[in-house]
């Protein structure tokens, strides 16, 4: 058994603090997220409306080719029927390109919302999806693998790894919150302290088994 005596215990949930802190963070996390999701569909969605605008356009340019074959069935009439047909069809060629530009224009601006939608969302979320959530996902790995290792491995020889492994990568501060002598711990071989602070940046911490 180790100096601190205390092997009997098991593995749950961790209320430390340095857990403690990764929750906030997770939840500000949460947070950020939903808001540049929210943020990214709403100005997606507010460009696709604007992209309703050219629907009225080109209801103009229909009307106004209807308005240009109506001039060109006046052909046959003496008089002003070659005038009325040749600027019956001037005026449908118009109307047609007024009807292609306006749906060449919703078909641009409706692309242009997907894709501002698409950047205002991903390039915030960049950092979380490259780096926190796979960090958080090697954190549940590392936890996991602790509790296998509890259950299997002589409790004493866990307790100096974690120990170790906490005086190696855990910040001062942290280690001071659970022994005031880390390194005197670390060479007398009082594990526990050191291991449950290892336990705590894990988001575990051990309790007597009821």
């Amino acid at each position: 058994m180790s100096a601190d005596g205390d092997h009997s215990l098991v593995i749950i949930g961790s209320r430390h603090v340095p857990s403690a802190r990764r929750g906030v963070s997770g939840a500000l996390v949460v947070v950020w997220s939903v808001f540049w999701i929210v943020l990214g569909a709403w100005v997606g969605q507010q460009m696709w409306q604007v992209s309703k605008l050219t629907t009225t356009v080109a209801d103009s340019g229909h009307a106004l080719h209807q308005a240009g074959e109506a001039l060109t069935s006046f052909a046959g009439l003496p008089l002003v029927g070659e005038r009325s047909a040749l600027l019956g069809t001037t005026v449908t060629q118009n109307a047609d390109q007024i009807v292609l530009g306006a749906t060449d224009a919703q078909r641009s601006t409706r692309r242009l919302a997907v894709l501002l939608g698409l950047s205002i969302t991903l390039v915030p979320l960049a950092p979380v999806l490259g780096f926190y959530v796979p960090a958080r996902r090697r954190a549940a790995r590392d936890a996991a693998d602790v509790r296998r290792l509890l259950a299997s491995e002589d409790p004493d020889l866990v307790d100096a790894l974690l120990a170790q492994r906490a005086v190696a990568h855990l910040p001062y501060a942290e280690l001071l919150s659970f022994t005031s002598t880390p390194a005197a711990d670390l060479r007398d071989g009082r594990f526990g302290q050191l291991a449950d602070a290892e336990l705590a940046y894990l988001g575990l911490r051990r309790k007597l088994p009821t």
